[in-house]
């Protein structure tokens, strides 16, 4: 994807780049030769996911995207630092899983900042540059939980239904421009997001109930080369929303009240 239809070595500019799928997002596109473009909040991490990818400081940016104003800061930085960006990659993301009630509500904004708002900001800002261009990608990382509106997460599953229609909705406008957008919906991936211990992680993988970031992020670079408006990486994207609609309400609620217990 480095010169693919662009005819130049291409900017990448992924955000939550400092673990998990945003991690492996850069190192693909390192190592197909891009010029990439690090987003973190924590600067510890940040500077570690530097280091491992081996990217200078100047292709580091210390910024904390769940806040209104994050979008506009981040493009008026990547313009100040002459950045012209061919490849945004829209992964950073927050998670909790608790019932909505007062307490929660402003790590609730929080995630509507991040989840909504600064993606789409940062798809418009950026994409309008793409679009004078005539060539460009965007990937925005949804979630698998946009078709899963399950107690405890009201408010994660709805930001991520939001980004995934945005972006098929964006596919459309613009594709006549040579811009090319695709929705990320991951299932279960092998990441620190949920909390899992690293035992239960590995478990998940070995028996295919949760996928490699790698793989996640290699099939959504692929997905967005071809053209596809939505990528689905692992049969549980799949199933998981079947299940969820043939699941009688009582027995979620049952489910709910159990794990609130745990």
């Amino acid at each position: 994807m480095s010169k693919n239809r662009l005819g130049h070595r291409a900017t990448a500019l992924v955000t939550g780049a400092t673990s998990g799928i945003g991690l492996e997002f850069a190192r693909i596109l390192i190592n197909a030769g891009c010029n990439v473009i690090i987003v973190g909040r924590n600067p510890e991490k940040l500077q570690n996911a530097a280091s491992e990818l081996n990217l200078p400081s100047g292709n580091m940016i210390r910024m904390d995207l769940a806040r209104k104003e994050a979008a506009d800061e981040l493009f008026s930085e990547c313009s100040t630092r002459r950045f012209e960006v061919d490849i945004l990659i829209n992964n950073a993301g927050m998670f909790f899983w608790e019932g909505m009630c007062p307490e929660i509500l402003p790590e609730a904004e929080k995630m509507i900042n991040l989840h909504e708002i600064t993606p789409m900001r940062l798809c418009v800002l950026f994409g309008e540059e793409m679009k004078k261009r005539g060539c460009g990608y965007i990937v925005n990382v949804a979630s698998a939980a946009a078709q899963l509106p399950f107690p405890g997460l009201s408010c994660y599953s709805g930001t991520k239904a939001f980004l995934k229609n945005f972006s098929k909705s964006l596919y459309h406008e613009y594709r006549p421009h040579g811009v090319r957008v695709c929705a990320l919906c991951p299932a279960a991936v092998s990441t620190g997001l949920y909390g899992l211990k690293q035992n239960l992680l590995d478990f998940g993988t070995r028996t295919w109930f949760i996928q490699k970031a790698s793989a996640t992020a290699r099939g959504a670079l692929k997905a967005v080369k071809h053209g596809r408006k939505v990528c689905y990486p692992a049969v549980m994207c799949y199933y998981l929303p079947v299940l969820l609609k043939i699941t009688p309400g009582p027995l979620i609620r049952l489910i709910w009240r159990k794990a609130k217990k745990l």
